[in-house]
């Protein structure tokens, strides 16, 4: 399957969670960003490969011969990738789940509302358009009630309750350190008996500790909520 993760708001948490969904499900895969401005996933240490939203005759000759793929398309480049599909006749049948995450504010839902629109307009199904709420504080329903009722009123995607993504801390400490996910679960390091073992020594010194201790601590929650989220989307990499 090939995932897109797309919108036109950028700050709303897309390239980290193609990094985290990268990590998770389809470690072997090369993300293809179509970015010219921003940090791609690179950033967290994936292995990514950059195109600008103009060369989408480039993008659809390697996507041809792709069983699996992820592509993060950056804010500043979705409009140029999206008018070249238009000019691809049916080019969007060869994507199979549109991703598009948001956070609770005005604008980004606003520009949630206008990444939708214009998928539905390209003729792109409902069931392969999802919102995916992130950065939820507790009640997804409450906080995203005008998507949710944009949804349910337009029938053009598909948003649930079940594919949100809560804030945690872990997100903030993933992007400072630049890793992914699955690098802190496969660190075995006992960062408690560490910590314990540097005690009396500066605290600048036992910092890095502190932190790689704090999101082993996070992580297990974060795959929970992350499975649930990429489980609705439809993922079935055997990353896991």
């Amino acid at each position: 399957m090939i995932f897109t993760f797309l919108s036109y708001s950028g700050k709303v948490g897309k390239t980290s969670l193609t990094a985290q969904f990268q990590s998770m499900y389809y470690p072997t895969l090369v993300i293809k960003a179509v970015e010219s401005i921003n940090l791609t996933a690179a950033k967290f240490g994936c292995e990514v490969d950059t195109i600008t939203g103009d060369d989408f005759g480039g993008w659809f000759d390697s996507a041809l011969d792709t069983e699996d793929g992820i592509i993060d398309i950056g804010a500043s480049n979705i409009e140029n990738f999206l008018i070249g599909m238009v000019g691809y006749k049916r080019s969007h049948k060869i994507i199979d789940r549109y991703i598009v995450p948001t956070v609770n504010g005005e604008i980004e839902k606003e520009e949630t509302i206008r990444t939708i629109n214009k998928l539905h307009g390209i003729g792109i199904p409902s069931d392969s358009i999802f919102i995916i709420p992130n950065k939820v504080v507790k009640n997804p329903e409450k906080e995203f009630k005008e998507l949710f009722n944009y949804a349910n009123i337009e029938k053009r995607c598909t948003i649930t309750k079940d594919a949100v993504v809560y804030k945690n801390d872990l997100f903030d400490l993933l992007s400072t350190e630049g890793i992914t996910i699955r690098k802190v679960l496969d660190d075995k390091t006992d960062y408690e008996q560490m910590l314990k073992d540097s005690r009396g020594r500066d605290m600048s010194e036992r910092q890095g500790i502190v932190s790689r201790l704090k999101m082993q601590m996070l992580a297990e929650s974060v795959v929970e909520n992350l499975s649930k989220v990429f489980d609705v989307i439809g993922a079935t990499g055997n990353g896991r």
